[in-house]
């Protein structure tokens, strides 16, 4: 799987292929492309670290892409802020003992930490081991399910 990869990427090279994929690669290791971020984020995650806290991120992204993102942002290098980066390789993010293993690692404890995520399964899965967990939920984000916050907003389809 890995040397078709490698194959690809070699050829699509060769024909100086011009994919967005290559073109978006090319910008954030030339660091021309930065990464957008809400606009509490900075401020929150320099709350938290005054404060003494902790701060990692597990992401589905590779620890190599997470350092490149959170290395180049608009707003400036939030990487130097976080604690450490933790990808699937610790295990699936739907899976309570991979938040065993990050508190493990972490030196941490499990229910002493805050989970933020913006998909329910993972944090049922932090639930399950015993973490605090907060579903993060965006405007503009779009869901499998109707969210609202009082049934005047219900819709209702007709009968007939």
């Amino acid at each position: 799987m890995i040397q078709a990869v490698v194959d690809k990427v070699c050829w699509q090279m060769s024909l100086d292929g011009k994919t967005t994929m290559f073109k978006q690669l090319a910008a954030f290791t030339a660091r021309t492309m930065k990464a957008e971020f809400f606009a509490d984020v900075f401020p929150a995650v320099r709350k938290w670290k005054e404060a003494g806290m902790k701060v990692y991120i597990y992401s589905s992204g590779s620890v190599e892409a997470q350092k490149l993102l959170f290395g180049q942002s608009a707003k400036g290098k939030i990487l130097e802020l976080i604690d450490g980066p933790f990808d699937t390789k610790i295990g699936h993010r739907v899976e309570n003992e991979s938040y065993q293993r990050i508190a493990d690692c972490t030196g941490g404890s499990t229910n002493n930490t805050l989970f933020l995520t913006d998909v329910t399964q993972e944090a049922g899965a932090a639930e399950e081991a015993d973490m605090h967990e907060a579903v993060v939920v965006r405007l503009g984000d779009k869901t499998y399910y109707s969210l609202i916050t009082s049934f005047s907003k219900l819709y209702l389809p007709s009968s007939t």
